[in-house]
């Protein structure tokens, strides 16, 4: 998943700005809303439109830079305002701005999020992890707004109804958390053959028959992927960015074309 960078959309004349982010100190990200309808955000260009609108109205009224970090439209693209450079400036709290990056999920009122958020804040909260070497917990931002770093208000203390009911139950059920998969199941069969089988999020599956052969299923012919795998276990669903390291072995009838490798490439799998 990528990260639209801010030069995409960020107006010259109101550039992002704060203090550099400390990211030994990261522990926590504050999940946000608008409080208000942001419009319709279903092109790139009227989310570029909404991000500079925003800065504009912080430079202008607050005089300082949009203080989110991130913005997760629902479509689940990722727009980066302040990013992992700068300090967090929408916590309302000086302490947790330093602990904390915001995300504000851009929905109306009473919208809850999309599954496309969802994945998008479970995929934000496991880099984030992965880029601090540790622990990163989800908070609300009436959770911490006016608190001292680590204290939290309890719900029906909140300063703030921000982030609203229905993201909050996603922060606090723990759907935007990260879910590190599986390894993928190997499955030994009757004949001695050793099947592997292994489907790319939202993209292909791929179905290792032996060191030699491998079929590739797409998008339409999911369904099929699935009759194979209830053969001996399910289909491990995995990122695309996990197989970048390999190329895989063969071409099925819905194969991808020019796809070649080695028998030893294809049982690198296994690790």
């Amino acid at each position: 998943m990528d990260i639209i960078p801010r030069s995409t959309w960020e107006d010259p004349a109101y550039r992002i700005s704060g203090p550099p982010a400390q990211l030994g100190l990261i522990s926590g990200l504050t999940a946000h809303y608008p409080g208000g309808n942001p419009g319709d955000l279903s092109t790139d260009a009227k989310c570029a439109s909404y991000m500079r609108s925003m800065q504009r109205e912080y430079v202008i009224d607050r005089g300082y830079s949009l203080g989110y970090n991130w913005m997760i439209p629902p479509s689940g693209s990722i727009w980066e305002a302040r990013g992992i450079l700068y300090n967090n400036a929408a916590d309302g709290s000086s302490s947790w701005g330093l602990r904390s990056f915001a995300v504000q999920f851009a929905n109306g009122p009473g919208q809850p999020l999309t599954d496309a958020q969802v994945t998008s804040g479970r995929w934000l909260h496991g880099f984030l992890m992965a880029l601090c070497d540790r622990s990163v917990t989800w908070h609300g931002h009436g959770q911490v707004r006016g608190q001292t770093w680590p204290t939290l208000a309890p719900v029906g203390k909140w300063s703030t109804s921000c982030p609203g009911d229905l993201i909050w139950q996603a922060v606090k059920t723990g759907q935007l958390d990260y879910r590190p998969l599986p390894p993928p199941i190997v499955i030994p069969p009757e004949d001695d053959i050793m099947y592997r089988l292994i489907r790319v999020a939202g993209d292909l599956a791929v179905y290792k028959v032996d060191a030699v052969h491998a079929l590739w299923i797409e998008n339409g012919d999911a369904a099929e992927a699935q009759r194979v795998g209830a053969v001996g276990g399910e289909i491990q669903e995995v990122p695309r960015y996990l197989l970048n390291a390999y190329r895989l072995v063969g071409r099925g009838p819905f194969g991808i074309p020019g796809v070649t490798t080695t028998p030893a490439d294809f049982n690198s799998w296994a690790q």
